[in-house]
């Protein structure tokens, strides 16, 4: 049980992340296209 909860909590912290950097990314691309 607790293995599978552990295991769920990090696969979305790290899809997290994914998408994160994508919007970090995607922020980014828009700020330099506004210059």
């Amino acid at each position: 049980m607790w293995k599978i909860y552990k295991k769920y909590v990090f696969s979305s912290d790290f899809y997290h992340l994914k998408n994160t950097k994508i919007t970090l990314l995607s922020i980014f691309k828009h700020n330099l296209n506004m210059q």
